[in-house]
């Protein structure tokens, strides 16, 4: 499960605003120091983006193959949201899956394209390598994603193409990361349930 609870948000969102009212009485005191008071709001800014850069996973889907013993998740999309209105390089942000035997970085190769119908048949996949991930855009109402390669307050799915290195069945348990340039880690732990109706199962 998620280990970066409500709690952990609360906190962040208290420590935020207490930031803010120290940067503004900082901001009086300095006011004789103009070069001071631009280097205090200069980090105060700098902590701010970097506790409230957080995206939440929203759902886990999977897409298995072959029969009984021998079938294996093989795609994977992670429906994902920045939890505040923040700007955050997709260039700079990496996804991990570890299986408990080998660990694999995804990096952004730069391919997205508009939901279809069905997830795991759009044309995404096939522009996408073994250590690359790309997007499924959801909304993007002002196209940052593909203006300026960024998510801001925008619904995606991250989809990735399982490589045949990294071994996933179902019941295997795994741990996906997600790892921003700058901002909070999220970790979430998740177990692949066995399917025997189709070959899509909902992971989270």
């Amino acid at each position: 499960m998620d280990r970066w609870g409500s709690t952990g948000i609360t906190s962040l969102a208290l420590l935020a605003s207490l930031l803010l009212i120290g940067a503004g009485t900082s901001s009086v005191f300095l006011g004789e120091s103009e070069d001071i008071s631009d280097e205090a709001e200069n980090a105060v800014n700098d902590v701010l983006k970097e506790i409230t850069t957080y995206i939440q996973i929203k759902n886990i889907i999977g897409d298995l193959d072959n029969q009984g013993k021998d079938m294996q998740l093989k795609k994977i999309v992670v429906l994902a949201k920045p939890l505040f209105e923040t700007t955050l390089n997709l260039s700079q942000l990496h996804i991990q899956i570890n299986n408990g035997e080998t660990i694999k970085i995804f990096n952004y190769n730069n391919t997205y394209t508009k939901s279809s119908d069905d997830l795991f048949k759009n044309k995404l996949w096939e522009k996408l390598n073994k250590n690359e991930y790309g997007i499924i855009i959801l909304t993007d109402e002002d196209n940052s994603i593909k203006n300026t390669e960024t998510l801001n307050k925008d619904l995606i799915y991250f989809a990735i193409n399982i490589p045949s290195t990294l071994t996933i069945h179902p019941g295997d348990e795994i741990t996906i990361t997600l790892i921003p340039g700058e901002g909070c880690i999220n970790n979430i732990d998740v177990e692949i349930p066995f399917s025997a109706s189709s070959h899509i199962v909902y992971i989270q």
